[in-house]
Formats: C-alpha cells, sequence, structure tokens
C-alpha cells in the first residue's frame, strides 16, 4: 500500500528534503508524488494525524522559498505504483494549476480564540438568544477582518472549529505566526 503525503513539482532539490522526511519519490508528468510504502493504512487516530502533520510541516521548511508542496489529505492511499500512475494521469493538470497559483505562497492554520461576547443565559427568549448569536457572528467576522489586514495574508477562510485557513505570501508566513 502506498501512502500519499505531498506534491510537488519535480526537481533535484527535493530529493534530499523527502529522504530527510523518510519518503520515498514516484515522478511523472513534471510532478513527484511523494509517498511511504508500508502494510497497513494510517491508523485513524490523532497522534498519527499530528506526526503526519509534522513531517508535512517539516517537509515544507525544508524546501521553503524553492518549491511549492502540495499536502495530501491524511489516509489517501493507493494499493500499488500502478494506481499511482493512474492518480497521477487522472489530476496531473489540476495539481500543475495548485502548484502555480500557491508559488511564493504557504498557508497557515488559525485557531481563533472564542469571542468576548455574553451568551444568552438558558430559559431566555428567543429574542436573547438571536441577540447573543449575532454578536458572536459579529465579533468573529470582527476577527477575520484583522487576519484580512495583516501584511502578507492574501486570502483568509472560516474553516469548521473556530479554525481560519490564511494564505501568506512565503516571505511574510514568520511574521504572521508571530501574530
Amino acid at each position: 500500500m502506498i501512502v500519499l503525503h505531498a506534491v510537488a513539482a519535480s526537481s533535484d532539490g527535493l530529493g534530499g528534503a523527502a529522504q530527510r522526511a523518510g519518503l520515498r519519490r514516484y515522478d511523472a508528468r513534471g510532478l513527484a508524488v511523494l509517498h511511504r510504502e508500508q502494510a497497513d493504512p494510517p491508523p485513524p487516530d490523532a497522534q498519527a494525524v499530528l506526526a503526519f502533520g509534522q513531517a508535512l510541516r517539516e517537509l515544507a521548511d525544508d524546501v521553503a522559498g524553492e518549491l511549492t508542496v502540495l499536502p495530501m489529505r491524511y489516509g489517501s492511499v493507493v494499493p500499488d505504483r500502478e494506481a499511482l500512475h493512474d492518480l497521477v494521469e487522472e489530476h496531473h493538470e489540476e495539481w500543475h494549476a495548485l502548484l502555480h497559483a500557491l508559488q511564493g505562497r504557504v498557508e497557515l492554520i488559525v485557531h481563533l480564540p472564542e469571542p468576548d461576547v455574553p451568551s444568552a443565559p438558558p430559559g431566555d427568549s428567543g429574542r436573547d438568544y438571536l441577540e447573543a448569536r449575532a454578536a458572536a457572528v459579529h465579533a468573529q467576522e470582527a476577527q477575520l477582518e484583522q487576519l484580512r489586514g495583516l501584511d502578507g495574508v492574501e486570502d483568509v477562510r472560516a474553516l469548521r472549529r473556530r479554525r481560519v485557513s490564511l494564505l501568506v505570501a512565503t516571505s511574510a508566513a514568520d511574521q504572521v505566526r508571530q501574530r
């Protein structure tokens, strides 16, 4: 079984980074698919997901400024090399377009704090509840506007569970991380 980790443009500079991350590479159609070969699928537990994310971060940091890396979703697998080849054939145009669009940028995931707004006590009227919800939504929108105003932030997208995806110029990533 082949566990997929990331896709990048084929490059000699990627080989050392992949090797340091303990990954193999499969090159086709101008792309390098970074993967691991293992007998069992990745385990569905939080520790494994966090380790996967950390390995991707280390890989991205290792090639930062040189290559753009498109991470794969945790648990993405194909059964063999033939299926990997077919996957690249099916998606190579899409992956090239994404890599081009993300060139010189990184994605940062930000976990927003709970907004500092009072919630309606249980048993209050429906109006009180709706006003409290509206205040919470407005507070979250204000947090998103603050993020949009940071230097180097090119796109802000709200995700589930009070998380936000920021598309940031690579040159500004460290400054945004510190905020």
